[in-house]
């Protein structure tokens, strides 16, 4: 009914102008809000949210009800995308953010070969002479694991959102130094105590590209 009261508010403001012969798209615009009238403005709102609790409440609740119908909606997808993947091994709403679905499936089953295995491959470098039970290989072999099951756990955070990663491969490092320190500046602007995200450093950027130069080059290799 709100909805409603407010939608026809909005008509009746139509015609009003209509008959007084004033264009609509010579109404002042409106000003553009700066990051930090957005942060004022959510500051304001968390407060009134601490201060009033009940009232908070009664509005989250309006919001909730509001989306429920489509809520419903994505449950039933999600139900559906349960047999979709025991089916062909991905869901419909895998697809919504696929980096971030492999990257997890990608890191379980690193986790799961690590730990069930059987043997492992033969590294450059091997001597058998000098390592006849093969013991060396096996524990570089178990690093090399360690270090592609960190990078994939990685790489759902970023593909999530929740760490910001600058290569340090597709450019120099003055200029992932500008964009380190730009992205900091903006975090620090806007940062909420409802929601952080990590900024990686160079020393993590680099050791996240390691994994992933291993994985690529020992590819072939993960079997059991």
């Amino acid at each position: 009914m709100i909805i409603g009261v407010i939608q026809g508010g909005n008509v009746m403001r139509y015609f009003y102008n209509l008959f007084n012969k004033k264009e609509i798209n010579k109404e002042p615009k409106k000003e553009l809000y700066s990051l930090d009238k957005v942060k004022s403005r959510l500051d304001k709102y968390l407060k009134w949210s601490e201060e009033h609790p009940v009232l908070h409440f009664f509005d989250s609740l309006q919001a909730r009800l509001h989306f429920l119908p489509s809520d419903i909606r994505y449950q039933w997808k999600l139900f559906l995308d349960f047999f979709r993947r025991g089916k062909r091994g991905f869901g419909n709403t895998d697809t919504w953010n696929l980096s971030s679905y492999l990257s997890k499936v990608i890191y379980l089953s690193l986790i799961f070969l690590k730990n069930t295995k059987m043997g492992c491959p033969i590294l450059y470098g091997y001597d058998e002479a000098k390592d006849p039970k093969c013991e060396e290989n096996s524990k570089q072999w178990n690093d090399i694991l360690d270090k592609m099951i960190e990078t994939f756990k990685i790489a759902e955070k970023i593909a999530n959102q929740d760490y910001i990663y600058f290569s340090t491969k597709d450019n120099s490092f003055q200029e992932w130094l500008r964009c380190y320190k730009q992205m900091k500046k903006i975090h620090e602007e806007c940062s909420s105590r409802d929601y952080d995200v990590h900024i990686m450093d160079f020393g993590e950027c680099q050791y996240y590209e390691e994994g992933f130069d291993l994985f690529r080059k020992y590819f072939f290799a993960l079997w059991d």
